[in-house]
Formats: C-alpha cells, sequence, structure tokens
C-alpha cells in the first residue's frame, strides 16, 4: 500500500566550539539580533479565475457554479451531475489511500487536483454534493458498475455522471435503479434466451444501422437521450452493457463515502511562487508513466470525445503538472516572513558573509516552513547552500511526511567549508512542511541559501 506523504519541516543546526570575533553577538536592535522579523507574512486563500472556466475551488462554489436559483429538486439533481460531468472523465482513479474505496472521492480534489475518476467515485461525488443541497442520496450496486440515486418528489432517481446518463419516464422524470432494472427483467422475461448472451445483446445493438436497441430494447432504455449508435457518451460502454448491468437483483444499498472539506485555494509568502502548466511532464498519481491521460486532450482523448457535443464551448480536459517553489530571499528576511517557526537564528547582510546563522554562540537556531499547496507532490527536490568553520558546527535538513509529528533527517553537512547540495525526489501528497535547524556551540555554521 502507498502511504500519504505531506513534507512538514527542514531543519538546519549551526554551530561550532566559540565565538570567533567575525562571529560576535550582534547589537539588539540590529538585523543580526533581530529573532523574528516579519514573521507570518503571507497571502491566504488565493484563487485565480476566468470567465472560461467555473468557480469549482470549495464545495460551496461547485454548488453556486451550477445550482441557480429558482431550479426544483430535479434541476438542481440535474445541474450538480452536469457539473460532475464537466469536470471529471472515465478513467483508472487517482489512488490516494486515505479511505476505505482508497481512492480520492472528495468533489474538490476530482474537479481541480486530478479530473478524473471512476463510477464509485463518480457516485461518491453525487451523493456528497447532492446532502449538501438538502436532498437524501444513495449508492447501489449494479452488475460490474456502480450508480447513485437521489430522493425527490416521493420518489429516488437515477444520474450516471460516470458513464453519463439517466433514463427520463414518461412524465420526465428520472428513473430509479429499481425502475430500470425492472423494466430490463420484464423485457428478458418476454424475449427467453437473451439474457446472459452477450452476442445477441451486441447483435439487437447493432442491428439497422446501430438503431435495433431503441426499436427492439426496453422502451425505458429506448426513450434515454444519451446513446449515441447504442454507446454512452463517453464511447466505453453501451446498450449491451446496460442491460447486464441493471438486470442485478437486488441492487444493493451501498454507501460509497467521501470526503468534505479540500479547498483549492492557495497562499504566497515572499519567494514563493505557483505556476500551473497547460501540459505535463509525465507525472501521474499512480505512477502509472504510460497513463494514455498523459499524452491525450479533451480533443482527442477516447474518453472524451463526448465533449466537443455534450459540452460545447468547453476548453478543459488539460491533464497539467506544475511547479510549486519557495526560494526566500534570507538576506532580505523572506525567510522569517514565511516561516511557521523561526528562533535562534539571525541574518546577516554582510556581502560575502553566510546569510542565515545561529544568533548566539551555543545557542541553538531552527525554522520550520510549510509548503501548502491544493495539488499534489509527485516529485520534487530541497537545494541548500551550507558552511561550516569547524568538526563541531552542524547543519541539517530534516523532513516530516506526517503533518510535523515526526522528523526523518534526509541531509547532514559533513564537510568543512562551503557545501553545495540537492536532495532529490522528495515524493509526496497534498500539504507539505519543511523545517531547517542551526544547532551548534557558536555562529559558525551557517546557510547561504535553501
Amino acid at each position: 500500500m502507498r502511504t500519504r506523504w505531506t513534507l512538514t519541516a527542514v531543519a538546519v543546526l549551526l554551530g561550532g566550539i566559540s565565538a570567533s570575533a567575525h562571529t560576535r553577538e550582534a547589537p539588539r536592535g540590529s538585523a543580526q539580533a533581530q529573532e523574528s522579523p516579519r514573521v507570518g507574512m503571507r497571502l491566504n486563500n488565493l484563487k485565480v479565475l476566468s470567465d472560461k472556466v467555473d468557480d469549482v475551488t470549495t464545495p460551496e462554489n461547485i454548488l453556486r457554479a451550477f445550482v441557480k436559483p429558482g431550479l426544483g429538486d430535479a434541476g438542481r439533481s440535474q445541474a450538480i451531475w452536469r457539473g460532475i460531468v464537466k469536470y471529471r472523465h472515465q478513467e483508472i482513479p487517482p489512488n490516494e489511500f486515505l479511505a476505505g474505496d482508497w481512492e480520492a472521492h472528495d468533489p474538490v480534489k476530482i474537479f481541480n487536483t486530478y479530473g478524473y475518476c471512476m463510477c464509485c467515485c463518480s457516485s461518491a461525488l453525487f451523493e456528497a454534493l447532492n446532502r449538501m443541497d438538502g436532498r437524501d442520496a444513495r449508492g447501489r450496486i449494479l452488475n460490474g458498475h456502480s450508480v447513485p440515486e437521489v430522493a425527490y418528489g416521493n420518489g429516488w432517481h437515477l444520474f450516471d455522471a460516470s458513464l453519463i446518463n439517466y433514463f427520463p419516464k414518461p412524465d420526465g422524470s428520472a428513473a430509479s435503479v429499481d425502475e430500470i432494472g425492472q423494466s430490463i427483467r420484464d423485457w428478458y422475461a418476454a424475449n427467453p434466451g437473451i439474457e446472459g448472451d452477450e452476442a445477441k445483446l451486441i447483435d439487437i445493438m447493432r442491428r439497422d444501422t446501430w438503431m435495433g436497441w431503441k426499436e427492439k430494447g426496453p422502451a425505458l432504455l429506448a426513450a434515454s437521450p444519451f446513446y449515441q449508435s447504442g454507446y454512452w457518451p463517453a464511447g466505453t460502454h453501451g446498450w449491451d452493457s446496460t442491460m447486464v448491468e441493471y438486470a442485478r437483483k437486488p441492487a444493493e444499498v451501498y454507501e460509497y463515502g467521501y470526503e468534505i472539506g479540500h479547498r483549492a485555494l492557495f497562499s504566497l509568502r515572499p519567494g514563493e511562487s505557483l505556476t500551473r502548466e497547460a501540459g505535463n511532464r509525465g507525472l501521474q498519481v499512480n505512477g502509472d508513466v504510460h497513463w494514455g491521460a498523459l499524452s491525450e486532450s479533451a480533443k482527442t482523448s477516447r474518453d472524451l470525445r463526448y465533449v466537443k457535443d455534450f459540452l460545447p464551448g468547453y476548453a478543459g480536459g488539460i491533464v497539467g503538472n506544475g511547479v510549486h517553489r519557495y526560494a526566500p530571499d534570507l538576506r532580505a528576511g523572506d525567510l522569517p516572513a514565511g516561516a511557521d517557526r523561526y528562533a535562534g537564528l539571525a541574518v546577516s547582510g554582510a556581502k560575502g558573509a553566510p546569510a542565515l546563522h545561529p544568533r548566539a554562540a551555543g545557542t541553538p537556531g531552527v525554522t520550520v516552513f510549510t509548503m501548502a499547496s491544493p495539488y499534489i507532490y509527485l516529485t520534487g527536490h530541497i537545494r541548500v547552500s551550507a558552511f561550516r568553520n569547524s568538526v563541531a558546527d552542524t547543519v541539517r535538513v530534516s523532513l516530516s511526511t506526517n503533518n510535523g509529528r515526526t522528523f526523518t533527517p534526509v541531509w547532514q553537512d559533513d564537510a568543512l567549508g562551503v557545501s553545495d547540495a540537492v536532495i532529490e525526489q522528495i515524493r509526496a501528497r497534498g500539504e507539505k512542511e519543511v523545517a531547517r535547524e542551526r544547532v551548534g556551540k557558536n555562529q559558525n555554521a551557517a546557510c547561504h541559501a535553501a
């Protein structure tokens, strides 16, 4: 099982045996003596919007984007279904191993961080958003498929955002799973010898230039406006699959489970940037470098071929990577401005001198900072330039992957003088923090940059 990685802190310890002349303690009030200048300067809850993309950064904003004033329960349920269809496509789900079903079942994560999932995930999203909007919802188990239902108007109604369908009844309302299943079982009873025979089902679907399903099959399925030559819009399943999936009896009620609380908002500090790229570098959360969506866009992917007709004008579907970078200017005081902890440290403005060092001889110095992003970290590195004047000095970098509960050393400077290091392949998910510790007997251990 893959674990959830969360970077939490990097520590840099600076020290030596005695204070040398050029590291004597600075006067009170000077830049060197200032322990916590500008601590906590961070802009939070930032988001970037345009007139081409809905605001789906929070569950509340998802509802505002799609559920318009004046809609009844049927319209509101259908609007939520359309929102899910718009911001996810049918692909092997992202695995986070955070819940019993291990895939991501959070609406904001699917809409913003991933953009793809399968039937159980889509069912969970539909349940979550409808319950937020005030209606009861539940999942149903079919043969090889999972779907959700929503309750309103004294009945249950199916809306499948995974295969993109629902089944209107003669009165215009969406049918329930039980009604669909009963219509199929009644048809099998009237047409013996076909149930369980895949070849016969496909033959019926193909008749009359791929319209045999409409003329020969159950009337409730024939009334669905989403079949295209017998296939659902994504092209992965067809009428023959529907005849097998909904024949299950009973179609058990099942809670697919979901998480609510993720926010696609970000924060920035001095020296920090977040770049979202309209393309990818072959990075994917499940580690599948051959994953087809890494090289396909919404206009060409087989799983997104429905976009042009079903969502005209929609230009989404890009599977992109990006870069989250934090490079504080140590001499300018950017690090204490963005750190969660900054203690026992001082900044040197002198040209050629280490930028960051212990504030006083014999006093440990430590700084801890968080790398927080609405996206997952698939790779990364920490770049450090350190200085040790004696063997008693220590410069250490530690990393936490459990929100700061524990730290693991990932690098320690073992050489005297200046050492440059790049700590590679930091893989994490969600929020991460980095801590630097500087500890020692004097002020000679230092960082030029980090």
